[in-house]
This record gives C-alpha cells, structure tokens and sequence, in this order.
C-alpha cells in the first residue's frame, strides 16, 4: 500500500515536506495494523531526509509550532530506535514520482475497467438540451453515463467504431485541447491543417470550430514556422514621383512584352509579341507589335512608339530574370537582347533606363496588371474574332485592346447622378476627349475657332489634372499590404566594386576582340572613369566624348621617356586621343613652354597617327544624383541629393551633352550652389585630332545652368579667349562609401573622430578628401600627395588641381580670374592652411598667405 500528497500551492521547506511525508507514514502503518489486526508486528520506518531523523531523536530542543505538532504525532505511536536512513537512490517511495508509475497506474486502470466491463455502454444516455444559436445543436450531442459529451450526429449504422461514430467533443480554447492537438501534430510530423484535423477525428475527438483551432495552433508551432515561414516582406514604400506628379502622359513610361501569337504569312505561320508602354502618370496603356525578340525589334518598336507619343524621360523595365508578365518561351527569348546596346540608345536620346532590382519584381506590378487587362481582352476579342490572324488583324485587336484599357474609369464616380461630371479616364489627355465629340457642321471661316479649339483642349487638360490629383491620387494613399517595417535581408543585391573592370578589347582596326563596346559606351554615358591600355601603357582617361556608338579619349599625363624607367633629359609632354575604331593620334609639346616639337629628318616629332589595339577598362561605381535644363531646372534628382554627397566626402563626375564627360577637381560652394572646376582638356580640331596650335580648356561649371569656360596656351601665359554659356548638366558621384574619420577645428583641435584613424588610413593607402566650410561658403577637393608628421600624429596634403577663381556677377557663381594663376594649397590636421600663388604658364610668384581652418578628413579604403 502506498500514498501520497501533493504538495502546497504556498511555498514550504524541503524539511518540513519530508516531515509531513513521515507523519503520512506513522498513519499508513496504524491503519494497516488495525485493519490487519497485526498489533504485535513491530514497524520500522526508512527515510532518506537527515533533517527528519535529526528532529525524531533531539530531545532538548524546542521546536516551533508546526514542527512540534507533528513531532507529537510522530511521537505517540513511535519510538526514535524505529527509525532509519535510507539513500534516495534506494528509496522505493521515490518511485510515485516517475513516469514509469504513471504509466503503471494507467495500465492498472485500463485493466479495471476492462475486467468490470468499462467498455460497454451506458444503459442510458441522457439527451443535453441545447438552445438553436448553440454551436452544439448541429452536432445532436448526449451526455453518458460518466459525464463525457459526445457527438450524436446522424452516422450511428455505419460499420465503424463508436469512437468514431461518436467522438468526445471538446472545446475549442481548451487546455487539455491544446495538449491533444500538439500530440496528434506531432505524430503525424507537423502536418498541415486538413491532415492535423482528420487524424484528430479519427481518434475520436471532435473540437468544436477546429479548423481555426488547429490553424491556430500551427500558427505558433516553432518547428512549422521554421519548416514552412511565410515569405520575407518589407514596408510597402512611397510611390515614386513619377506616379505623383503631373506630367505629359507618356513622359515617364514602362514597357513589358506579352505573348506570342501566331499570324498567317502566306503559306506559313509566324510568331508576333505584343510590346506594351504604360504612362506611370496617367495609367493610359500604347501597345506596338514586334515582330521578333531581337534587340532591333525592340528598339523599332521603341522609335515607333516616342514617333506617336512624344519624347519621353524615363523608361522602366524587368530584369531579364524576371519577367513576370512573360510566359516561359518568352522569358527565354527576352534574355538574349543586348541591354548594352538598349541602354546606349536610351541615354543618346536623353532617356533614362529604371531596371527593377533583381530580386523585386513587385515593382514592376503597375505594368504587370496592365498586362493581365490587355491579354484578358485580347482573349476575347480572339474568340469573337476566331484565332486565324494576318499582321493586320492583329494590329486591329492590339488597337481595340488598347482603346478598351484607355477608357477605363480611374475613379469612382456616382453614374447615376446626371449632375455627376464623367468618370476620369486615361484617354483624357490623350484625345482632348471626355465623350464622343462629332465634327462642328460647316468650315471654319473665323480665324478665332483655332484658338478657341486650343483653350478647349487646354481646359480639358486642366480639369483632367484637377480631378487627377483629388479623385484619382488620393485613392493611392492606403497601404493594402506590406504595411509594416521589416529588417532587410539583403541590403545591397550588388556591391559597388573597386576594381577597374575590362568592357572592351579591338585590334587595330577596330574590330572587337572581346567585351562589348556597347558596354563601353553605356559605362561612359553613365558617367563611369575609363582606363585605356595600350600595348605596354596603362592610364586614366582625361575626358571622354561619345560619338555614334565610338568613344574617344584624351590620355594627356604622359612625359615623354628615354627608356621605361627614365625621363628623357628634353622632355615633353606626349599627348594621346585614342578612339574605339583603333585610331589613335599623338601630339607633343615643350614641357613649360608653347613650343611644338616640329619634325626631324629621321622621325616626325609633332603630330602623328597609328592604328592600334586597346583595351578599356571601366570604373562603374558611379550614380546621376541631379540633372537640370540650360535655366537650372531639374530634370532628374536634386541640387539638394549633390550637395549631400558632397559634404558627405563623394567625388564628383558631370557631363555636359554634345561635349565630354569630366571630373570635378575642385569644387566651391556658393549659397547651396555647386561650381566645379575641370582642367584636363586640351582643345582638338577634330575628336580623333589636336589642333595645332594647341591651348588648355578650362571649364567652370556651375548648378545655376552656367558653362564658362578659359582658354591658355599650353606652357604659356597666353589668354586665348573666354566663354559663356547657359547648358543642360548632368551630375554624377562615386557610390563607394567614403568615411568622416576627422573633423578638426581652426587650432587642431578634434572636433570628431580621431586622428589617429586618419593616420592609419593614411598608412594604408586610403583615398582623402577634405571638406572646409558649409553648403553656403565652402571647398571640397581631393587631397593629394598625402604626408604623416615625423612624430607620427599629424596628416599634410596638397591640392594641386586648383586655378584662381573670383566672384561672378550672378552671387551663387564663379569664374576664372584674369591673368589667371595656380592655387597651390597644402593644409593639415594642425588647423593649418598656406596657399601659394604662380601664373599660369610662366614662373612668376603671384604671392603666399596661410591661416588657421577647420576641416572634415573623409576616407575611402
């Protein structure tokens, strides 16, 4: 015989439990004598608590009242001689606490009831009356005999079990529910919601509303959200401004290509795509057939499309991965287009490329669902029409598709009120239509019906772009997804890298040996650094023009050499254009003087012309931040996105169109306005060619829209002219991350960062540069020929790169002075500044001056 007792909810001693398990062991003992009427049998008693038997044999201390009561008890039916101490590894009352003695107990019930005939049914069932709204009252339940509630249902002759016919009920937010769910989950190895449940009622259980039940429950199953977790998402972001802001439809657009369809040509048939532009303003859809998915079709279709449509400014696309609006056959062919040579036809004309992320495709949904309205349509006109088609019947049904998706309504407007003015559609400002309109009877005779045709169209227009941003934009507020901020998995799909990569390789005759020279020049139109190397010579290209699909180049650092490692004692500077269709002209001039080096009766020595094989490297980490119109409008990015790069440390590109691609050596700021300095031109008579009486070209390039620009001649001090003129601008800077590791102020004292960093990056060959000032009056420039203190805590650069400069009439510009002279300049992490002064062209010192300033060191490894 055996007993126990749980132990209390409030907390007690592990002593005075075990003592409470003695007093429970005297009393066990004076029921089994007196039941077994054994009065002479002599008891022993075994405990493994050390406490206990101390407190049965003390008999001079005094006990508190809880003790001491129960040490009476112990006291009067036994003597301490009784007692004795066994291990707990030995101790067999240990074993009501194992699962073996549960099962056991478990094991002994079934057994009882199966000898008593547990098994048979209840002479009477009692019938649970139930209210109609009740969840229970479609399952008919009873109540048996041992008070559990099971399904009545209407299956009782079925030749089945009556776990089955007649299953437990149990409720759905129960304890002993939760734990019947997880047991059955798990057997059948973290299933899904059907086959949890169907499992669960084939043991006889019956959870009333289950499927969200075990939904519920596999919903916080960890083993299930790791095995089968819902697919990352992120906060769905703001839309881009071409969705937002008015525009001429088309002037931000997309393309996507859907299909095919086949057309009779003669005899045979022949595979036709459709090439659909949506406008991301207006949602008005343009769809052209293409009559293949080569890199020419594509592009006849884009000319024919901006012919009827207008010029456009942006274009955006999928990757060639993931088309979603593509079936596979067309994922396939899609990939084989030439997006070099797409992209060099793009920025020739002024239009921007907008590829979605490789990885997101979902930007591309505004395209894609005009492609699922489109092909719907197309199926419907196909079946009214028949599926036998000629290229002009389907041009017909591209047309009719087109015109049913333009006349879409975008808001929802109250049809049935008459006053009600008509639903808004994207053929609005398309047609200069807002219904049917026939043609005024008669001719026009007054000269004022064309003007008054032209205030009717502009009005339409008008109120088109009114209700467009009441109706129609706000209906884009909401968020009916993705709603919440998320960690990114993957912060940049494709890191800039810091390598020169080669694009291009052609023999001397400019046949391509490797590479594409459509990369080349989608590199160079995209404000990218070039590399050329010749044979044994490798350097960085000056500037950079592009011509047609060629691109030219000016390598003008370059001091002639007696042997590969030694200057030559008369030297001179060797000048070089070299192009991608192999050509490449040299010229040469005195070292410090205008002097052209002529010919000799051996060699010709001035100006000479070869063919040779190059190959072009490229440094592609660079991004157009802001783009404006000869009056400083903005046509891409902002003044604002330039200015943050600039104090952020970023080196800067521009490119003026028609003319070459620089690098900004200096750059001033002035009123939250940019002027850059680029001086590394010399002028040509031709782009394979340097004019003979060669000068340096200087450019002062400022973002109110003004190009000034200051002739010299080479090696001389002679001013040879200056110009002015008001020119579109296009802005680029390095994306690698450049690093504050010091801000320094006018003492040397450290405002920021550490110097020790900056040494060290110093050290370790890392880029600088410097950044003094603010956005309303300051430099930034690269810092050259960087040099560490001899006592190893200070940093010295030069900027060299740098022309006298003065004030503009305009306030936010600059210009070169007259009698122009370089602006050496050294500073330091000692707050220390000294400039020197020499005119350009002859050894006259114009003057030194130092001060104390402060400046931001930024660094890029």
């Amino acid at each position: 015989m055996g007993n126990a007792h749980v132990a209390p909810r409030k907390t007690v001693g592990i002593p005075r439990l075990e003592l409470a398990a003695a007093v429970v062991s005297v009393k066990v003992a004076d029921v089994l004598k007196n039941e077994l009427n054994y009065q002479r049998i002599e008891e022993s008693y075994w405990i493994d608590s050390k406490a206990v038997l101390g407190f049965i044999n003390n008999e001079s201390r005094r006990f508190h009242v809880y003790v001491a009561n129960r040490m009476q008890l112990i006291g009067d039916y036994t003597s301490p001689s009784q007692w004795r101490y066994v291990e707990s590894a030995f101790n067999p009352a240990d074993e009501v606490q194992a699962d073996a003695f549960e099962r056991e107990i478990n094991a002994l019930k079934e057994l009882q009831a199966e000898v008593k005939g547990g098994s048979r049914q209840c002479d009477k069932e009692k019938k649970v009356a139930m209210k109609k709204t009740s969840r229970l009252d479609t399952l008919d339940p009873f109540l048996e005999c041992n008070r559990v509630l099971r399904v009545g249902g209407r299956i009782k002759k079925a030749n089945l079990s009556d776990s089955l016919k007649n299953p437990v009920i149990l409720p759905q937010a129960g304890h002993v529910t939760q734990l019947i769910i997880r047991h059955v989950h798990e057997k059948t190895q973290h299933s899904g919601r059907g086959v949890t449940l169907n499992e669960l009622r084939t043991n006889g259980y019956w959870i009333i509303n289950g499927n969200a039940a075990v939904q519920h429950f596999i919903s916080k199953c960890v083993t299930c959200r790791y095995l089968r977790g819902g697919a990352g998402e992120q906060k769905m972001t703001n839309l881009p401004k071409s969705r937002v802001e008015p525009a001429p439809s088309f002037t931000y657009s997309a393309v996507d290509y859907f299909g095919p369809w086949c057309v009779k040509e003669g005899r045979k048939e022949v595979k036709r795509y459709g090439a659909l532009f949506t406008c991301m303003t207006s949602r008005a859809i343009h769809i052209e057939v293409a009559h293949s998915l080569e890199t020419y079709s594509f592009l006849q279709a884009l000319w024919r499309f901006i012919s009827r449509r207008g010029p456009i400014r942006e274009l955006g696309s999928d990757q060639r991965t993931n088309f979603i609006g593509a079936q596979n056959e067309l994922k396939k062919a899609l990939q084989d287009m030439d997006d070099d040579q797409i992209k060099v036809e793009l920025l020739k004309n002024d239009i921007d490329w907008v590829r979605n992320p490789a990885t997101a495709s979902n930007f591309g949904g505004v395209w894609e669902r005009q492609i699922r309205s489109a092909r719907n349509i197309m199926a419907a006109l196909m079946r009214e029409h028949g599926h036998s088609l000629d290229d002009e019947a389907l041009r017909t049904l591209m047309c009719e598709t087109e015109a049913v998706v333009n006349n879409r309504p975008l808001t929802v407007d109250i049809l049935s009120d008459p006053l009600s003015p008509l639903p808004l559609t994207p053929s609005t400002p398309l047609t200069g239509k807002t219904k049917l309109i026939l043609p005024r009877p008669g001719k026009f005779q007054k000269e004022d019906d064309c003007k008054q045709r032209w205030r009717r169209v502009e009005h339409i227009a008008n109120e088109f772009w009114t209700r467009w941003s009441k109706g129609y934009l706000q209906s884009l507020q909401v968020r009916n997804k993705w709603t919440r901020q998320r960690r990114n998995f993957i912060e940049e799909c494709k890191p800039c890298s810091a390598q020169w990569l080669l694009v291009y390789h052609h023999g001397g005759n400019g046949n391509g040996i490797s590479g594409s020279k459509f990369s080349l020049v989608s590199a160079v139109l995209s404000g990218a650094r070039v590399r050329v190397v010749i044979d044994r010579y490798s350097t960085e290209a000056d500037s950079a023009h592009v011509f047609g699909h060629h691109v030219f180049a000016q390598l003008l650092q370059h001091v002639r050499k007696a042997s590969w490692y030694k200057f030559q004692d008369n030297a001179y500077w060797w000048w070089v254009i070299v192009s991608t269709n192999g050509n490449m002209e040299m010229a040469r001039y005195n070292v410090g003087s205008n002097t052209h080096r002529g010919t000799n009766d051996k060699k010709p020595r001035g100006h000479n012309q070869d063919k040779v094989a190059n190959e072009w490297f490229a440094d592609e980490c660079w991004k157009e931040v802001f783009t404006y119109d000869s009056k400083g409008s903005s046509l891409l990015g902002s003044r604002q996105a330039l200015m943050s790069a600039l104090m952020s440390g970023h080196r800067v590109r521009f490119q003026i169109p028609q003319w070459n691609y620089y690098t900004a050596e200096a750059l001033s700021l002035r009123n939250s306005h940019v002027t850059a300095q680029a001086l590394k031109h010399v002028n040509k008579n031709r782009l394979t060619g340097f004019q003979g009486d060669a000068y340096w070209y200087w450019l002062m390039v400022s973002t109110t829209g003004t190009v000034r620009s200051a002739r010299y001649n080479v090696g001389g001090h002679k001013h040879r002219g200056d110009s002015k003129h008001k020119l579109s601008v296009k802005w680029y800077v390095d994306t690698r991350p450049w690093k504050q590791v010091l801000s320094n102020g006018p003492t040397g004292n450290v405002l920021s960062g550490d110097r020790s960093d900056l040494v060290q990056a110093v050290r370790d060959g890392a880029a600088v540069r410097c950044v003094q000032g603010n956005e309303c009056r300051g430099y930034v420039y690269n810092a050259q020929n960087l040099a560490v203190s001899p006592d190893g805590n200070h940093v010295a650069a030069q900027a060299l790169n740098h022309v006298s400069m003065r004030s503009a009439p305009d306030p936010d510009e600059l210009m070169i002075s007259p009698n122009a002279y370089w602006w050496f300049t050294i500073v330091s992490t000692t707050g220390w500044r000294e400039m020197s002064r020499w005119t350009v062209g002859e050894h006259v010192d114009r003057g030194h001056t130092s001060n104390k300033i402060g400046q931001k060191w930024f660094v890029n490894h």
